[in-house]
């Protein structure tokens, strides 16, 4: 049994990722909805704890090598991390998490680039 959890237009997700939920994905459904998260998070002026749950989850989770529009999209995230750290002055939750996201999707691009 496959199971897709694709993310709503609401901005915060219903549920945190679970392991039997990434997994029970397949690599095209996984690939896919980060993608979609991706593209949601964009339009997004915060990032919020769930949110970064379910970015680390399918990030963590996505299989190599991936596609053009994947790469694409976590450079994106990449840019939306940087944009919102530049933007606060102060440390909070938020900045934290940006910055792990940023490092995170820089080191996983650079070995794509790397392997390909």
């Amino acid at each position: 049994m496959k199971i897709s959890v694709k993310p709503s237009n609401k901005s915060e997700p219903q549920t945190d990722p679970t392991q039997t939920m990434i997994r029970n994905m397949d690599a095209v459904a996984r690939a896919a909805t980060l993608r979609k998260y991706i593209y949601m998070i964009e339009s997004l002026d915060t990032l919020s704890r769930k949110n970064c749950l379910w970015l680390f989850a399918l990030c963590v989770a996505v299989d190599i090598p991936l596609d053009a529009e994947t790469c694409a999209s976590l450079r994106s995230l990449v840019c939306k991390c940087a944009t919102i750290l530049a933007t606060k002055s102060e440390m909070d939750n938020e900045v934290a998490l940006a910055s792990c996201h940023a490092e995170y999707t820089d080191r996983n691009l650079r070995k794509v680039l790397w392997t390909a």
